[in-house]
C-alpha cells in the first residue's frame, strides 16, 4: 500500500498547487477539480510555463501505470504500461538502476508487476523532485497578493494571536523573511493582506 499512498499524497499536492494558480488567476477555473496524477504535471507546466524533469516524470508515470496494473488487472502488465516503457531512454534506465537497482523496462505484456523496496524508493525520489519543481514554478507565477494572503492565512492557522496582535505587522514581516522569502513580499503587500484577513475575520 505504500506506493498507492505516496502517489495519492503527491496527486493531492499537485491539485493544491493548481488550486493556488486558479486563485491567482493563472489557471482556468475548475482545473484543480479535474486534475489527476496523469495530467496534473501538464496543467502546472501549461499554466506556469515551467518544465518538470523528464526523467522524474517518466519514473512517476511508470510507477502510476504499474500501480494501475496491480489494482485493475490482477498485477498483470497491460499494453499501456508496455507502450510507456518503450519510450524510456538510456538516461532514464540509468536513473532506475541507480536508485532502484532494477528497471521495469524488462516487463512484457502479461508479466506480473512486482513491487519492492526499489520501486518505493523511486516513487519517493521522483515525487520529491517533482514537488520541489512545482513549488519553484509557483514561486515565479503566483502574484504578491496571493502570496501575502497565504502568509496571513498560514499564520492565522498556526499562531492566530499573532495576526490579531498590535505587533502583527512586525511578526508577519519576520515570518515572510523566514518562510516566504522567495515571494519577496513588500511591507505594503503584508499590510493589505492583514487588512483583507481582518475584514473577513472580524
Amino acid at each position: 500500500m505504500s506506493i498507492p499512498y505516496v502517489l495519492a499524497v503527491h496527486e493531492d499536492y499537485l491539485k493544491t498547487c493548481i488550486a493556488l494558480l486558479e486563485r491567482a488567476g493563472a489557471s482556468t477555473a475548475g482545473s484543480a477539480k479535474g486534475a489527476k496524477l496523469f495530467n496534473a504535471h501538464g496543467i502546472i507546466e501549461r499554466d506556469t510555463g515551467g518544465t518538470f524533469s523528464q526523467v522524474s516524470i517518466h519514473q512517476i508515470n511508470s510507477i502510476r501505470l504499474m500501480r494501475n496494473c496491480l489494482v485493475h488487472a490482477g498485477s498483470r502488465v497491460g499494453p499501456e504500461l508496455v507502450k510507456h516503457l518503450g519510450s524510456s531512454t538510456p538516461q532514464i534506465e540509468t536513473a532506475w538502476l541507480k536508485v532502484a537497482g532494477r528497471s521495469p523496462s524488462r516487463l512484457q505484456l502479461g508479466d506480473t508487476v512486482d513491487f519492492g523496496f526499489g520501486e518505493v524508493t523511486i516513487a519517493l525520489a521522483a515525487t520529491k523532485v517533482l514537488a520541489r519543481e512545482a513549488n519553484e514554478m509557483l514561486q515565479l507565477k503566483l502574484n504578491s497578493e496571493t502570496w501575502a494572503d497565504l502568509l496571513i492565512e498560514d499564520a492565522a492557522a498556526t499562531v492566530p494571536q499573532n495576526v490579531r496582535s498590535p505587533l502583527a505587522l512586525s511578526k508577519m514581516k519576520g515570518k515572510a523573511r523566514f518562510d516566504y522569502a522567495p515571494a519577496r513580499l513588500a511591507d505594503t503587500d503584508i499590510v493589505d493582506a492583514l487588512a483583507r484577513w481582518r475584514a473577513s475575520n472580524p
